[in-house]
């Protein structure tokens, strides 16, 4: 594809890095305005914009500062050693997709992935580009993480319908905005994994009791619970 007018290219390396920098920076993925929980009268910084302000600081800059009357400008934002090599790690998962992609079974949001992440070079205006990389952190975060549970040998616990108190570890939490709530994995110190879904945010790693009812056993030893309450731990109903 031709190279826009007044368009830059920039390494690939560079903007993973600079994609690894605005995950730590954010501590997470913000894809949309959100505030910022030590600061609420400031907005976070979308991840995409942090790149763009990277590799351009002349045009993209931290909300609240200007522009104007600069004809040169060093970014705010300073890559480390440790960026590159996350960004290095991050881009070499998505890489390892290739052997999924042999197989033809990656969804159409792999495939993009997967596609970018063998780019040498990433246009200035490429904003697709941009905005997938932006968001590859977060996404090889949570895949390792569904690699880390379905590594655990579980069986089923409990009988349907029983109701009890367990107690665990949370692995993970994932809002669902279809739900309007949360997704949750934990297993037991016997290495049962259940899942069941939840109004309230909690903290993964999280150790928890809660109180449940056994709803279904699942494929693979996972059992599904449900009318879920936290009765020690942490939530942000315990707040």
């Amino acid at each position: 594809m031709a190279i826009k007018k007044n368009e830059e290219t920039y390494e690939a390396e560079f903007v993973w890095a600079a994609s690894a920098f605005a995950y730590r920076l954010n501590d997470g993925y913000v894809r949309f305005v959100e505030p910022d929980p030590d600061n609420p009268n400031k907005q976070k910084e979308l991840n995409r914009n942090i790149i763009r302000g990277i590799l351009n600081p002349n045009k993209f800059h931290p909300k609240g500062t200007s522009t104007v009357g600069r004809q040169k400008v060093e970014s705010i934002w300073k890559l480390t050693k440790i960026d590159y090599k996350n960004g290095r790690e991050c881009r070499d998962f998505v890489k390892g997709l290739c052997m999924r992609a042999i197989a033809c079974n990656l969804n159409e949001f792999e495939q993009s992935a997967y596609r970018i992440s063998c780019l040498d070079e990433i246009r200035s205006k490429d904003y697709q580009a941009i905005g997938l990389i932006a968001s590859m952190p977060q996404y090889v975060a949570r895949a390792t993480k569904r690699e880390s549970v379905e590594s655990i040998v579980s069986e089923h616990y409990g009988k349907i319908s029983e109701r009890s108190e367990i107690e665990g570890k949370i692995l993970t939490v994932n809002y669902s905005n279809n739900y309007n709530c949360y997704f949750v994995t934990m297993v037991t110190e016997k290495d049962n994994v259940l899942f069941f879904s939840y109004k309230n945010n909690i903290d993964n790693g999280a150790q928890v009791k809660i109180k449940g009812t056994v709803k279904a056993h699942k494929d693979n030893g996972r059992t599904q619970l449900n009318r879920v309450q936290i009765l020690e731990g942490w939530s942000h109903e315990n707040v």
